[in-house]
């Protein structure tokens, strides 16, 4: 699963946050498991991955350009996955308390946790190597930024409150953003408002990344982790906007791994630019 795929998949749990926080359901214990222990071993990746990078980079200045085209994907890779970590601990700490349980927060607060950490690992990483190759450090950097303002925004769609206080690069600026979307999700405007923030986050990312990362694998595991959790009858009779990601979400979770990929897919290219020439 490419990050951009798990950027979506970011977009998908915010905008349906509210529903899904009403459900009063257990979520199921495994896909916590899997979730954490899953998140743990792309940490432990990604770790020795700037390692043996940074390595490379400090023994041989020839070897910059080969070492920064492999380090490059795992840096995007952290910092485009701290969006859905951050969106969905904001989430289950919040269905957590609203249910009055506490056996999911622990453990998406500890991925929060180890996400922070691979976050400073890739800030040491950009500080140390850019003097060798300062043009694609600048283009890290704004992708970083990007990141941040789009995790703002889609928390800004989750109902206030200090879990989503917590995870937020700036406070301020969720505030901000959310006098704009309150009411965006509501029918009869919900899938028009959805395709207007697929077409602005394929804008921002889904070309603009590399087109394969280093832990896929995991990446498909995270996310079909979180999605075990998001079953359509947690939704009650909330107003959830029908959208193709809410109809197929009611086949199956045993095959989340290719649903996703399935649920996951770009649209028609020809599609979004007859779109965009209307705009």
């Amino acid at each position: 699963m490419r990050c951009y795929e798990l950027i979506e998949l970011s977009a998908v749990i915010a905008v349906n946050a509210g529903a899904f926080i009403q459900g009063q359901a257990r979520l199921p214990d495994s896909s916590i498991s899997e979730y954490w222990s899953v998140s743990r071993s792309r940490f432990d990746r990604w770790a020795r991955s700037l390692k043996k990078d940074w390595e490379a980079l400090l023994s041989d200045p020839r070897q910059t350009s080969l070492a920064w085209r492999h380090a490059r994907p795992v840096l995007e890779e952290i910092l485009t996955g701290e969006i859905l970590t951050r969106v969905w601990t904001a989430v289950a700490c919040t269905h957590d308390r609203r249910g009055g349980a506490t056996y999911v927060s622990p453990v998406v607060r500890s991925v929060f946790l180890g996400h922070l950490e691979a976050r400073n690992q890739t800030l040491k990483f950009m500080l140390l190597a850019q003097d060798r190759d300062p043009e694609a450090i600048l283009a890290v950097n704004r992708l970083r930024h990007r990141c941040e303002r789009w995790t703002d925004m889609l928390l800004a769609y989750l109902p206030p409150g200090r879990d989503v206080a917590k995870v937020a690069f700036d406070k301020r600026r969720v505030r901000d953003f959310a006098e704009g979307a309150h009411g965006q999700f509501q029918r009869p405007s919900a899938e028009l408002a959805w395709q207007l923030l697929r077409l602005a986050l394929q804008s921002c990312f889904a070309h603009s990344l590399s087109p394969t990362g280093p832990n896929d694998d995991l990446n498909a595991r995270i996310g079909s982790s979180v999605v075990a959790c998001l079953r359509p009858e947690r939704f009650d009779d909330a107003g959830v906007f029908d959208s193709l990601w809410m109809e197929r979400l009611e086949y199956t979770t045993a095959d989340a791994e290719s649903l996703i990929e399935e649920l996951l897919a770009a649209d028609d290219p020809e599609d979004e630019a007859a779109f965009l020439r209307k705009r």
